[in-house]
């Protein structure tokens, strides 16, 4: 049984750009091979999530059962809901940092990074900041998270990010020509859970008004949407 894992994410729809290494990293790690720790930071919406998701669905893939833990979730309930997997296959643990500061997370995390290392549970983390740069109570934890190999999520260049939302749109069945994606990358928050958040929208507003993907019904979409910056919503009203 796979625990908390969510639909819709893979390893074959994240866009690697400079984070091809990465990528080839956690491949391994869920062949089970390579390293038996990584931990991955980055800004927010940089693609930890998807990550750390694809790591357990395509684990999954080989037989392994995974468990995806995210650090929101987890304080809602207890450090007794880390007990135990180091009986698992592969373990994620996102948004890491949102632990840090509380001194009994702290320790159950030390914890199960010792006990996944003893039994070599292939072990995942993901955070906003570098190890050297969390608010870490214990420094022991620190060095923990330096036992294995640290990645810094690289965001897309913008030829990267232009690829990605015309694939995605012509996966969708949807003709986004070169002038409107320029559009959307000029006036809308930039990050690619906005961008394909507002690809959803613009999905659903062309079925809706049985319009193409033009700029000026783009921009109509635009006027009421949360999505597009303080700048283009005033010029779009």
């Amino acid at each position: 049984m796979d625990v908390g894992l969510r639909d819709g994410f893979s390893f074959a729809s994240f866009v690697p750009g400079a984070n091809q290494v990465l990528l080839d990293g956690l491949l391994t790690q869920a062949r089970g091979q390579g390293e038996l720790q990584m931990y991955l930071y980055g800004e927010a919406a940089s693609g930890k999530t998807h990550l750390a998701q694809a790591m357990c669905h395509q684990a999954g893939l080989f037989g392994a059962v995974a468990a995806c833990l995210d650090a929101e979730l987890l304080l809602t309930v207890g450090t007794e809901a880390l007990d135990g997997l180091d009986t698992l296959d592969v373990v994620c643990v996102d948004d890491l940092h949102q632990l840090c500061g509380e001194h009994r997370w702290e320790v159950a995390l030390y914890n199960l990074i010792n006990a996944t290392r003893a039994s070599g549970t292939r072990l995942v983390m993901t955070g906003r900041h570098g190890p050297h740069d969390l608010r870490c109570l214990l420094a022991d934890l620190r060095s923990r998270i330096l036992w294995g190999p640290v990645f810094q999520l690289h965001e897309l260049s913008e030829q990267e990010k232009r690829g990605l939302l015309m694939e995605r749109a012509n996966r969708r069945g949807l003709h986004l020509a070169e002038d409107a994606c320029d559009y959307l990358l000029r006036h809308c928050q930039r990050d690619l859970a906005s961008l394909i958040e507002l690809l959803n929208q613009l999905d659903h507003a062309s079925l809706a008004a049985k319009r193409r993907l033009t700029v000026p019904f783009i921009r109509e979409v635009l006027a009421t949407s949360s999505l597009v910056l303080a700048d283009t919503a005033k010029t779009a009203k």
